[in-house]
């Protein structure tokens, strides 16, 4: 407990300070009196308070005064109504107003004042009604059958509505109500249920004098299913409009809606705002021809999820309102866990003060009370700590310190181009002074670091209380945004605390103006800090750069204060999650688990945290090998220069990536490592400069981590030095070939894969091209797309993430293979010592079984023409293309020009916005091929065509150019191919004839061989039957067949290592999976459909064992071209085995599919593509059964 002090010292500003300072000690709002006996509010974030019901702790005098009865007043006030609430020590409530800034001091008096309380218990032999002049909650003492402890609630009208229920496969065994306080501040009533299993559940409800809302509390440890709370909430109210502010889309409008049979609306207390419009933490119903709303909010989110509770054992969060003919419903489920909630009653028209449809972006009265007590009642800000000892005169010391300052002086050679700009800072435009905010307050801090002028000094200070007073407003007000919904929308919290890290530094401040701002400071990071705000163990997150970009808000603060009391516990959550993310989400290579522009987004967040947190002490993360390897990655996958934005390298424009976006990182990043690191800081101040020295972290929105002190830290006279990038692979991201590096006739491709896939389109497996320095397919860049707008294939047989199997590099050869469902794209890129020689791409595109599937490559061309078996590409520039098809024979090829309006982008003079690009589409129609090989021969326009002949049935090519006569060979499967002095044994590789003689390169395991030379690698294994359940024999040592856990459907899927089978020994391989049920029945299945040839025979067999009653069906339907599969009769095709348990040894269980006339069990349809498989268990309620190789492979017939 810490004591408030108050200074008024007047004697020089600088030793004032000091001592000021020096004696700042305690809390603003404590929970225990000051010496005086004072009961103590100070308000620090600027807002206006009224009748908020506040507690404090009490000392053994007031304890006596309390007692006594003594009045308890503020200065020169009317008796304030309190009581006493127990536990220890003991406290007291009451319930006062405070004004914005005020300071409020409140004691007991010697007399016996008499105030006034409207709150009212009436108790009845079967209920009790808690009420005040504004509303009114009737509950139960005794629960009717089937019937809820809530029966109603009192309107300002006077009448009452709503009503509840109790639902549940079994009757409570035990019920009752006891009143908990009786006022006259508040009184609540405890309602406990007692069910069945033992379960229990506790619902309090809490009313507070003069204010028109009651809040409820629960309590539930509840195992059972099927138990529900259900309250009718229009019971007399008949609501036909809800009042809501949008979940959705543009979120927090306010709108008014009809309300219609069906799903309703949902609350719930932290918004998933992209799920529902009508979604969030308050909802308010009303009729339109009453005068009375009734509302309901859902506040204190973090309490209504348990991380240390199992989630298939909680509640969700989501309260369904719903209406049917018996009218509208809210299902609250019984669980374990907690919640609290409000409901409110309002008269019509003050519900709806200030509702206009054309200024929607307000927090209207029904919203106001929500914030009050779910999210900030004074009660809990109060006891914040806003002021506290420390070094406070040590600023700026976030991303440069005072030495850094004083560096920054002593290498300005002019001062003044700073100094003349002053004027227009301190008094803008007509003399008054500029708004700062994150993107125009550099020019002002840096011209103050620089002169420490007095006056800009001031301008600072002002504009920072400012700027921080509008980011708590948004936060605590919620005009325009929800609470926890889009951080990266609340940028101006970490951005006004770094513009404070500049004006702090000013030692003429104001001591009030600097004793607020740091106060603010505190109250931020206790605001960002609170679960209620983000949570990722609870679901109350999004995507990864949000939750990037709310730990570096916090770390931020932290380090802006580090000897608050919480300061450490703050950087130490905040750096562990940064540091987490450049661990856990990029991969061994650096590759994110977003797209560029958001993983530059989450990069400049984290690397700003880490520096301040270096000159604040906390931990060197930044200088980490893996940070730097993170940081590489976006250098490692810029293009090569783009003559259409100045000639620049940029980030590649691939998932939600603006067109032609280069980065400024690369500057900073320098600066930062000049001295740790030269070498490193070398390749990325020349990779800066490759970006045009970009003065921004990217384009189309903010980026705060940096705000306001790049200019300081960025140096153009350090030294540069190009790295030498080869191709490369990032495991989970993607991977980068290229040829002589750095050029300006790079030629180079880019494909997608891997599970860091967050905030990219459907175009895993899409590819981007360019050949000899010039932009040939590229992608549409950010504006949502679908798949058929990438270069890649779109089927049924090709869904989901492509993960890369193979890569390989070699001085002539490089080799990718991806996998995606039932798709494989194999890419070798051909390489030349020259880059304006032959360096071309063959695409292998196959499927598990025949398809239909449209090809695409997007090229961006004057103009591409078809012929029978290919395409020419008449480029923009001095490059064109040849496109050849290797097979099928005689593709059927169409173009068509496309163009999509990214919705960001630089335009050749660097300018940026909105931007269109068109790319002429190839498309190749597939009617069930199994293979596309495709050639992708970039060359300059003075250069004559090369001719192709198919080989080895499309599955190799022979292409004569100037340069001689080259065979490349790229096959899904080992073949064997002999012409001439030519031969071939494998999968990939190639053979470049050069002034006669070959070169021979593999790109996997085979033998290769031309004019006598000959060059073998490993050795090819036979082909075979392949099993499309691929890990079904689980030796990997991981479960990744069947999915881990169905949730809903009761089965979870692990690994087992060993026997279970003691008395079987004939058990093969070290693992099986073990399936464990959680009741009686349950599911499972492999989440990949099995693709297949409906003209071929399969058989699918596993082994299983299990001791426990059982009976499993196993088997799936089937999908066509237009969906699940149907026989001629409009049927559901299916096919369904039965087995049993217990078994005494580990059993086999086999069944057959194929066409008519196979002799099959199964006959498959014609046209199917796919079946699915699913294991449908029944038994012994927690059964367990184990199971192993799975197989499915086609057989002869």
């Amino acid at each position: 407990m810490r004591q408030l002090l108050f200074l008024s010292i007047k004697a020089s500003p600088h030793r004032a300070l000091r001592v000021a300072l020096a004696c700042l000690l305690g809390s603003a709002a404590t929970g225990i009196a000051a010496p005086t006996g004072d009961f103590v509010l100070r308000d620090h974030i600027g807002r206006e308070w009224r009748n908020e019901c506040v507690t404090f702790a009490l000392s053994p005098a007031q304890l006596a005064h309390a007692k006594a009865g003594h009045a308890l007043r503020g200065a020169n006030g009317p008796p304030l109504v309190y009581q006493l609430v127990s536990g220890t020590p003991p406290r007291i409530a009451f319930q006062t107003d405070l004004n914005p800034f005020e300071t409020r001091a409140i004691r007991f008096a010697g007399d016996t004042g008499k105030p006034v309380t409207d709150l009212k218990i009436e108790e009845f032999a079967d209920r009790v009604t808690l009420s005040n002049s504004r509303i009114a909650v009737t509950l139960a003492t005794k629960l009717s059958e089937g019937g809820g402890p809530l029966l109603s609630v009192r309107l300002p009208s006077g009448k009452a509505v709503g009503g509840s229920s109790l639902r549940s496969p079994a009757p409570p065994t035990g019920y009752s109500a006891t009143i908990t306080a009786r006022g006259p501040v508040f009184a609540e009533v405890v309602c406990k249920v007692v069910f069945v299993d033992s379960g229990t559940w506790e619902i309090k409800f809490q009313l507070q004098a003069n204010e028109p809302v009651v809040c409820v509390e629960e309590v539930s440890a509840v195992t059972a299913p099927d138990v529900n709370f259900v309250v009718f909430p229009d019971s007399g109210l008949d609501a036909d409009k809800l009042l809501y502010r949008t979940g959705k889309g543009q979120i927090n409008q306010n709108k008014i809606g009809d309300i219609a049979p069906g799903e309703v609306c949902v609350l719930e207390p932290w918004l998933h705002w992209w799920e529902r419009e009508r979604q969030g933490p308050c909802l308010s119903l009303f009729n339109s021809a009453g005068e009375d709303v009734i509302s309901f909010g859902a506040g204190w989110a973090s309490r209504w999820i348990d991380p240390k509770i199992k989630w298939e054992e909680q509640a969700n969060p989501r309260i369904f309102v719903k209406k049917d003919d018996q009218g509208l419903s809210m299902t609250f489920p019984l669980r374990k866990g907690q919640r609290q909630w409000i409901i409110t009653a309002l008269r019509k028209d003050a519900a709806l003060e200030g509702f206009d449809e054309k200024d929607a972006f307000k927090s209207l009265l029904a919203y106001q009370y929500m914030t009050k007590h779910g999210q900030f009642p004074l009660d809990t800000v109060k006891d914040y700590v806003y002021s506290w000892k420390g070094d406070h005169d040590n600023y700026p010391r976030l991303l440069v310190t005072r030495k850094d300052v004083e560096r920054f002086r002593k290498s300005i050679e002019d001062l003044k181009p700073y100094q003349g700009a002053i004027p227009q800072y301190v008094k803008g435009s007509q003399y008054k002074p500029k708004a700062l905010n994150q993107f125009n307050m550099e020019a002002p801090i840096t011209a103050y670091l620089a002169t420490a002028d007095a006056a800009l000094g001031k301008h600072l200070g002002d504009a920072t209380a400012a700027m921080m007073q509008r980011a708590i407003n948004r936060v605590v007000l919620q005009p325009d945004m929800v609470f926890g919904a889009a951080p990266h929308h609340f940028q101006d919290i970490a951005a006004s605390v770094l513009l404070a890290d500049a004006a702090l530094s000013n030692p003429e401040m104001d001591l009030a103006l600097r004793e607020r701002i740091l106060g603010q400071i505190a109250f931020l990071g206790y605001t960002v800090a609170r679960p209620d705000y983000w949570s990722t163990g609870r679901g109350f997150a999004a995507n990864p750069n949000m939750t990037t970009s709310v730990y570096g808000y916090q770390t931020t603060i932290a380090c802006a204060i580090p000897e608050h009391p919480l300061a450490a516990e703050w950087t130490k959550k905040g750096m562990a999650e940064l540091k987490t993310m450049v661990d856990e989400w990029s991969d061994d290579n650096g590759g994110w688990l977003e797209a560029p522009h958001y993983a530059m987004a989450a990069a400049d967040q984290i690397l700003a945290s880490f520096v301040m947190a270096n000159n604040a002490g906390f931990n060197d993360y930044l200088y980490s090998p893996r940070l730097r390897i993170f940081l590489n990655w976006f250098s490692k996958i810029s293009t090569p220069p783009d003559s259409r934005v100045k000639g620049w390298r940029h980030l590649p424009p691939v998932g939600n990536t603006y067109l032609q976006e280069p980065t400024g990182e690369f500057g900073i990043v320098a600066y930062l490592f000049r001295d740790k690191d030269p070498e490193f800081s070398a390749q990325m101040q020349w990779m800066h400069q490759q970006h045009g020295s970009f003065s921004y972290p990217g384009i189309g929105g903010g980026y705060p981590g940096f705000a306001g002190y790049r200019a300081m830290m960025v140096d153009p006279k350090l030294p540069s030095k190009p790295p030498a990038w080869k191709s490369e692979l990032f495991p989970q991201t993607g991977a980068i070939l290229r040829n002589i590096f750095p050029s300006d006739r790079e030629t180079t491709l880019h494909i997608i894969h891997g599970q860091n896939h967050a905030h990219y389109d459907d175009d895993s497996g899409s590819v981007t091209i360019w050949g000899k320095g010039r932009i040939l397919a590229d992608d549409f860049g950010y504006y949502v797309p679908d798949r058929a707008d990438h270069s890649m294939i779109e089927s049924p047989v090709a869904t989901g993430i492509m993960q890369m199997k193979d890569f390989k590099t070699s001085e002539r050869l490089d080799y990718v293979r991806g996998i995606q469902s039932g798709w494989t794209r194999q890419i070798a890129f051909v390489k030349d010592t020259d880059p304006l020689g032959p360096n071309y791409f063959v695409i292998a595109d196959s499927f598990q079984a025949p398809a239909l599937a449209k090809w695409r490559l997007f090229f961006a061309a004057q103009n591409v023409t078809t012929d029978s078996q290919g395409a020419f590409v008449e480029g923009r520039e001095d490059v064109d293309a040849d496109v050849f098809f290797a097979a099928p024979v005689n593709p059927s090829l169409t173009t068509v020009p496309t163009t999509r309006t990214a919705n960001y982008g630089l335009d050749p003079n660097g300018r940026p916005g909105k931007l269109d690009s068109t790319q002429i589409g190839l498309t190749a129609t597939l009617e069930r091929e199994k293979l596309l090989n495709v050639v992708v021969y970039p060359r300059l326009k003075t250069e004559p065509a090369p001719t192709f002949a198919s080989l080895a049935d499309g599955r190799g090519v022979q292409i004569k150019h100037l340069a001689g006569v080259d065979y490349a060979f790229l096959s899904p499967t080992p073949i064997k191919f002999k012409q001439d002095d030519v031969e071939f044994e494998g999968t990939v590789g190639a053979i470049q004839i050069r002034n006669g003689k070959p070169i021979l390169s593999l790109g996997a395991a085979g033998r290769i061989a031309a004019a006598g030379k000959v060059l073998q690698e490993g050795s090819v294994s036979a082909v075979g039957p392949v099993n499309l359940l691929e890990g079904g024999d689980f030796e990997s040592g991981k479960q990744s067949l069947l999915t881990e856990d169905t949730n809903q459907y009761n089965c979870t899927a692990k690994i087992y290592e060993g026997n279970p089978a003691k008395n079987d020994p004939n058990h093969k391989g070290k693992y099986c999976a073990v399936l464990h049920l959680r009741w009686k029945s349950g599911m499972t299945w492999p989440p990949r459909a099995i693709f297949i040839d409906p003209t071929k025979r399969y058989r699918f067999s596993f082994r299983y064992y299990t001791t426990t009653n059982m009976a499993t069906q196993y088997g799936g339907y089937g999908n066509d071209s237009k969906g699940q599969a149907k026989d001629d009769m409009g049927r559901v095709w299916e096919w369904a085995v039965v087995i049993k348990g217990p078994t005494e040894k580990w059993e086999t269980t086999e069944t057959t599919l194929g066409p008519a006339g196979s002799g099959a069990r199964w006959t498959w349809l014609p046209g199917l593509l796919s079946t699915g498989l699913v294991l449908r268990i029944s038994g012994d309620e927690n059964l367990t059964m184990y199971v192993d190789d799975f197989v499915f492979e086609e057989v002869d017939e």
